[in-house]
């Protein structure tokens, strides 16, 4: 059979067909699909739709919690401090100074620059010599800083825009971009086309009035995109950050075979996670995405300091058994004897929510005695 693109129905070839992002590469998807939409279509919803996510919260989200991407960096930020005026530049979670500094001295003839780069350093000691602030002969210390303690004076854009939008369409496009896989069904989704063609009544609806993540990460903010099919009806449910939520009929006419197709990520490192969704629960209080953002920056701040505080606790019972265990060599271990335990005391917490690897590690705590630490030496 011969395969079109979803969006203006031109035949796909080697020539024209795309490799279309389920979720955006800017905002840490990986997974791409081909025969769902033309080169043409995809440059052109890229830019109408998919820009629209990074506009409303997107990219200051990506920015924020420091998303990893495929290909690429996310874009960085300016700001400034509320007290001096200070300038900076916000990227991958750290606050890096922008405007250069320097510090001469006389007695040494040396120059110490904090700058954000090597370059920038190099740039700046140029331009001090050509205005005379120093001498031609001035020798270069670089430091490049990270301002500590500063008060930003910066906004993050955060709206979730009306159904009937470009926004909207780019969750649609997810949805039908992971139903590909399965051609037939993706012809069948009429209903989606005519709101993204043809401006017809959005097939969407926002869902905040229950989670239907069953068993959702604790301090990760999840994509996921999950289609199925029930009845005579094709349903997805899309969700960015954790935070866009919605649910959506992509086809109310729909006759093939069972559908239940599922993308989920982590987008903090670009990793597949695997969940399990229900949608027959109980609605509670609906959760204002506003809120959910609030939630999850709580927990990402819980999250950094369980770890260090078992990383700690980890340092202090080895060293406990160091001094207690004088048959053992303790030579073979490195700097890194903290993640070389970790890894060996339970290779599954990889991927566990923090409170489920806080509840572990109590565990290991109890049990801990210089014939666990004899089993760690011959392990290693």
């Amino acid at each position: 059979m011969c395969k079109r693109c979803f969006l203006c129905d031109r035949l796909l070839s080697t020539l024209n067909v795309s490799k279309e992002h389920i979720i955006k590469n800017s905002i840490g998807g990986r997974k791409k699909v081909a025969d769902f939409i033309c080169i043409q279509c995809n440059s052109d919803t890229g830019s109408d739709w998919d820009s629209e996510v990074d506009q409303l919260f997107g990219a200051d989200i990506s920015l924020l919690l420091g998303i990893k991407r495929e290909r690429g960096s996310p874009p960085k930020k300016q700001i400034s401090d509320f007290n001096t005026g200070e300038n900076f530049i916000f990227t991958g979670g750290k606050i890096i100074k922008n405007d250069p500094s320097y510090l001469y001295d006389k007695n040494t003839g040396t120059i110490r620059i904090s700058a954000p780069t090597k370059k920038r350093a190099e740039q700046y000691l140029n331009q001090l010599k050509s205005e005379g602030k120093v001498p031609n002969d001035t020798s270069q210390t670089t430091d490049n800083t990270i301002k500590e303690n500063i008060h930003i004076n910066t906004k993050f854009k955060f709206r979730i825009p009306e159904l009937n939008s470009n926004f909207s369409k780019s969750i649609v496009k997810s949805a039908l971009a992971l139903l590909s896989k399965d051609h037939t069904a993706l012809t069948s989704c009429t209903r989606a086309k005519k709101f993204l063609v043809k401006d017809g009544t959005p097939c969407l609806d926002y869902l905040y009035h229950y989670d239907p993540i069953d068993n959702r990460y604790f301090a990760s903010p999840i994509h996921c995109v999950h289609v199925f099919s029930e009845d005579d009806r094709i349903h997805a449910y899309v969700e960015l950050f954790g935070i866009a939520r919605y649910c959506m009929c992509l086809s109310d006419s729909y006759t093939g075979n069972v559908i239940n197709f599922t993308y989920a990520i982590n987008p903090l490192y670009g990793s597949e996670i695997d969940i399990r969704l229900s949608f027959d629960k109980i609605p509670e209080g609906s959760k204002h995405p506003g809120g959910l953002m609030q939630s999850l920056l709580e927990e990402i701040d819980f999250d950094k300091k369980v770890n260090i505080a078992f990383k700690q606790s980890v340092t202090e019972a080895l060293d406990v058994i160091k001094s207690e265990s004088k048959n053992i060599d303790f030579s073979i271990f490195s700097d890194t004897l903290t993640q070389k335990f970790l890894k060996i005391v339970n290779p599954e917490l990889k991927g566990r929510t923090s409170k489920a690897f806080y509840n572990h590690a109590v565990t290991i705590f109890e049990d801990l005695n210089v014939k666990l630490a004899e089993s760690i030496s011959n392990k290693i």
